[in-house]
């Protein structure tokens, strides 16, 4: 042992060791900013750390063969063994190279290297102090409403590539969690009238970059713009994908900053669905209205704000229903009148429909909104409310699993597919779904409170207190309220006094006097829920047929009622009729 420890310090192999590791270093930090500099594809930086990697064996064999003083020639076991190194690096690179190479096709590529699928990333806003972050999320915006024009292309929408903003992940990792075979991403850099934009479409696979390009100019402001579409138009080329006759993807909405920024902030707060959100994307809608009234897509988003301030989830204070279904009709009638390319006006007018009781009208809306965009996620899935409050679970479940694919992760679609599954009475596969849906969006009130409803459908009351209280605290019940009303469906007694007075329309006794748990607790889903549970489904039905004559008619969410009932129930005739009597044309619908 100790002439082996004397032969390295004569040979100095613990030097010539850290020397090069020192080196290896320097080199590695080196390659890493030129491919950051020239864009260089990740397979030159994978193949630069195996030629590392091997070279440390090289620079260990010349030390032990060299390192003492007056070994200057080779012997053939050393020559051996340098060899053996240089076939090993030769060996590894070739695979990597070959893995990362064109025959290793992710999913959602076609049988050429164009991907037939892809997310947007919101453009990182790498600007000296910040505050660009509207462009960033305005370009990923832009990119998105264009190219899910594309035929042949399935672009995730907004939602689902929002989620993962500021997260860090790796866009390989994004890509596998969205199901698509490529990812744009990029960052703005701007500093007075100075842009740059740089845009990379990134293989999901092997993390290859497929096309990358910078944009770098003077742009004054209203120039902006201009550059959002040069940049949307370069990636339709670096996609390959044809346009056909169509010169443009991107229409140019505004050409005012301000009206950019605010509607920007608008979809950013509607696709939040809280209460304060949808308050919150109305007023930054008519904000950016205020600021370029000729702005087409403000206009419809401020029509889909104003349909949301309908349903009794919301409960956003101020308007009746009639008043928010005329503003909400009168901002899709503008935008059309603007832009007659768009897919959003018309489904605000379809929802307008709906809650007039024109089901025919709501779904010949639909169609002209999914013709004007077959990638709109909206417009399928509130199709898919429609027909599922008109029974027609098949035709729903399709609608929905096209909204999926197109929105992954957001949060009304995953867990209205699950109440499709509750409709067509596959039960495990809907509580994997709400599983699912829970599991990414932990902190989403409305995935809670429908995983609720269905474990309560299932008398599997240990999940639906657990679901219950959740739903609760998230929705803005204190802590302790939500645990304490939560607890009383822990046992059969207590559990059934709870039912019951929901039944009743009282709170529960006792319950903290808190107005948010009455706003959760008194809807008319849950209290038909309750009537389910504790009076039967005569009962319920009678009921039901009383809310739809009535006032409180509007409060009910009819998509989630076939889901309440059971598919066992969902065809029976009595039922048919109450469903389709919500939807029976009336005056002016």
């Amino acid at each position: 042992m100790s002439e082996l420890l004397a032969k390295l310090r004569t040979r100095k192999l613990v030097q010539w060791t850290v020397g090069y590791l020192a080196g290896a270093w320097v080199a590695a930090e080196v390659l890493a900013y030129l491919s950051d500099l020239w864009n260089w594809p990740q397979i030159v930086g994978r193949v630069g750390f195996v030629l590392l990697a091997v070279g440390l064996g090289v620079a260990v064999v010349l030390a032990w063969y060299h390192g003492e003083r007056g070994r200057q020639r080779p012997s053939a076991l050393e020559t051996t063994l340098l060899g053996a190194l240089a076939l090993t690096g030769i060996l590894a690179t070739v695979v990597l190279v070959r893995a990362d190479g064109a025959d290793s096709r992710p999913d959602g590529y076609g049988t050429t290297t164009t991907p037939t699928s892809l997310v947007v990333l919101p453009f990182a806003d790498l600007s000296p102090g910040g505050g660009r972050e509207y462009l960033g999320d305005g370009i990923a915006e832009t990119l998105i409403n264009g190219l899910a024009r594309l035929e042949g292309l399935r672009v995730v929408a907004r939602t689902s590539s929002f989620q993962f903003k500021g997260m860090g992940m790796d866009v390989r990792q994004i890509a596998a969690r969205l199901g698509v075979g490529a990812v744009v991403e990029g960052s703005v850099v701007q500093s007075g009238d100075r842009v740059r934009v740089s845009a990379m479409l990134v293989d999901a696979r092997s993390g290859l970059d497929l096309w990358s390009d910078r944009f770098d100019r003077e742009v004054p402001a209203a120039d902006l713009f201009t550059l959002q579409d040069d940049v949307a138009q370069a990636i339709v080329e670096g996609l390959r994908v044809e346009l056909g006759a169509k010169d443009r993807i991107v229409g140019r909405g505004t050409r005012d900053p301000g009206a950019q920024r605010a509607y920007f902030l608008g979809v950013h707060h509607w696709t939040r669905r809280t209460t304060e959100d949808v308050a919150q994307a109305t007023t930054y809608f008519h904000e950016a209205i205020g600021a370029d009234s000729l702005y087409a897509e403000a206009w419809a988003g401020l029509a889909l704000a104003y349909v949301l301030h309908i349903p009794s989830e919301y409960n956003v204070p101020g308007l009746s229903e009639e008043e928010a279904l005329a503003r909400a009709e009168a901002a899709a009638r503008k935008a059309i009148a603007l832009d007659s390319t768009l897919a959003q006006p018309h489904t605000a007018l379809a929802d307008i429909r709906e809650a007039r009781g024109d089901w025919d009208g709501a779904y010949r809306e639909f169609q002209v909104a999914i013709r004007k965009n077959p990638g709109y996620a909206t417009a399928h899935h509130w199709l898919a409310d429609l027909l599922m409050a008109g029974l027609r679970g098949e035709e729903a479940l399709a609608e929905i699993d096209l909204a999926v694919s197109l929105d992954p992760v957001a949060p009304a679609i995953l867990a209205e597919r699950a109440q499709a599954l509750m409709i067509l009475g596959r039960t495990d596969e809907a509580t994997a779904q709400m599983d699912r849906a829970i599991e990414l969006l932990a902190d989403n009130p409305l995935v809670h409170q429908f995983a609720f409803v269905f474990a309560a459908v299932l008398d599997e009351w240990d999940r639906a207190g657990a679901r219950l209280a959740t739903w609760l605290e998230l929705g803005g019940v204190g802590t302790e309220a939500a645990a304490q009303v939560a607890s009383q469906l822990s046992e059969a007694g207590s559990r059934e006094r709870f039912l019951a007075s929901l039944a009743d329309g009282r709170l529960p006794d006792p319950v903290l006097d808190e107005a948010s748990v009455a706003e959760r607790l008194q809807s008319p889903n849950i209290r038909f829920l309750a009537v389910v549970k504790v009076r039967g489904e005569d009962a319920a039905l009678d009921y039901l047929e009383e809310v739809i004559s009535g006032p409180e008619a509007s409060g009910l969410y009819a998509p989630l009622l076939p889901a309440i009932l059971g598919p066992e129930l969902v065809n029976e005739p009595r039922v048919r009729r109450l469903m389709a009597s919500l939807y029976s044309p009336q005056d002016g619908g």
